[in-house]
């Protein structure tokens, strides 16, 4: 008989099927649609989980995107990180979906016209040895130094 089953990779899910599954049209009267059921991680986690969600996704709330918050609303996106850091857990997984949830906002902000500067030494750091001429910026060229372009100005890097 065919399989279907789920995985998780890091924070992605991959839906895996044998050959040959087939999935019904969808509802119909010998096959009736069941109510979902809210899933609050939250609350399966437990008082303290949430507190400690609340705090730590605060910051989308605090000054480093104050000057966001007239054009995008971090209300949406603070319940979000809330949600997301209970379903993460505790430990460095709850860092990396924290760090998500951040760059989630500064995106939308970024669209918006908006550029936060809410990367900090212990917030979210990205990885860029400056002893190697990497420099981070968060509208920065895409293109990294590297052994064969290490003497280009940053600003025109993209060009080569």
């Amino acid at each position: 008989e065919p399989l279907l089953y789920v995985e998780l990779q890091r924070r992605t899910v991959i839906l895996h099927a044998q050959p040959g599954l087939q999935v019904p049209e969808g509802p119909g009267p010998s096959r009736p649609c069941f109510k979902g059921r809210e899933v609050d991680p939250c609350k399966a986690s437990g008082y303290r989980a949430r507190r400690e969600a609340n705090a730590r996704c605060g910051v989308l709330k605090s000054s480093p995107f104050s000057r966001c918050h007239a054009v995008v609303p971090p209300e949406p996106f603070f319940a979000a990180c809330v949600y997301d850091l209970c379903a993460c857990g505790p430990g460095s997984l709850a860092d990396a979906c924290l760090c998500d949830a951040l760059e989630a906002y500064a995106s939308h902000c970024r669209q918006a016209g908006v550029t936060p500067a809410w990367r900090g030494p212990t917030l979210c750091v990205v990885g860029c040895p400056l002893d190697r001429g990497f420099v981070f910026d968060e509208c920065g060229p895409p293109c990294p130094r590297t052994c064969f372009n290490q003497h280009i100005p940053l600003g025109e890097l993209a060009a080569h």
